[in-house]
Formats: C-alpha cells, structure tokens, sequence
C-alpha cells in the first residue's frame, strides 16, 4: 500500500522553496534536501572531475545530490517550484479581502519595484502579518492537496 503523507509535513519543505532552489523530501525518512542552482553548478564540476578541493563536508553533500537526482531519485518526491506557489497572486488575492480604504494602498505597493518589501511593511503597519501568513498557509495547504492529487501522491 502507498504511503499517506500528511500535508503539514510537506508544507514545511515548500515553505523552503526559493525561486533558486529545489527541494526533495525522502519518501521514508521525510528528510528535506534543499538543493539550489549553484549546488547543481558545484555538483556537475565535481562530478566530471573538474573540482576535487571540496571540503569533507561538501564532498558529503554531492553524494547526496547524487543520490536525490541520480542513484535513488525514486526515493525522494521533489516539491512544487515556487511558480507554482505564485506568492504575488496570493499576496494580490489576499489585498481583495481587506477593506476598500486599505486595498487601493496594499494594490499600489505591490505593482512597483520592491512588490515584496512594500507589502511586508505595511502588512506591519496594519497589524496584518498573523493574518496574512494564516491565509498564506491556507491557500498552501490546498494547492499542497492539489499538486498532490495531480502527482498521484495519497494524502491526509
């Protein structure tokens, strides 16, 4: 029978995911491995030979990207990316919940330079943070469910 993964689990690897990074959870152990595009760089020099001066620590973590991408990748299940998240959309979705006085100045914010830093600050200025993040990790948790029904992964 399928291993059930619970949700909250997997929500905590993609609250790691970066737009330059990649991360895999071992099936068994539910082991995160974060690995980033320079990581993938390091591993390819190292692996053709090309970089032999690693660390022992570094050398430690080739091996197990060999293992998460090539050696035993049918261990591990690699999270959404984060344009799957699409963290503007759900900043945006969030706006059109707020009041109308405050929607036009979070909208404003966040289609100029520094979307991000802009929205944060005046999540913070109005005392939205907790509830922001509460929405955040809802609007997570579903499409968690989603990826996973469309990866055939059973969950709870």
């Amino acid at each position: 029978m399928e291993r059930k993964y619970k949700l909250i689990k997997l929500l905590e690897g993609l609250e790691m995911v970066s737009t330059d990074n990649n991360i895999y959870m071992h099936k068994e152990t539910l082991a995160f491995v974060m690995i980033t595009d320079e990581n993938i760089s390091t591993y390819e020099n190292y692996a053709s030979g090309e970089l032999n001066d690693l660390l022992d620590w570094e050398k430690e973590f080739m091996k197990e990207i060999d293992d998460v991408l090539n050696r035993h990748e049918d261990d591990y299940i690699r999270l959404p990316d984060s344009y799957f998240l699409h963290d503007h959309k759900i900043m945006e979705n969030f706006i059109y919940t707020l009041s109308e006085h405050l929607r036009d100045e979070f909208l404003s914010a966040i289609f100029k330079k520094g979307a991000f830093r802009r929205f944060q600050d005046l999540l913070i200025k109005y005392h939205l943070r907790d509830e922001f993040f509460e929405y955040k990790r809802k609007i997570y948790l579903e499409k968690l469910a989603d990826w996973c029904s469309m990866q055939g992964i059973d969950y709870e």
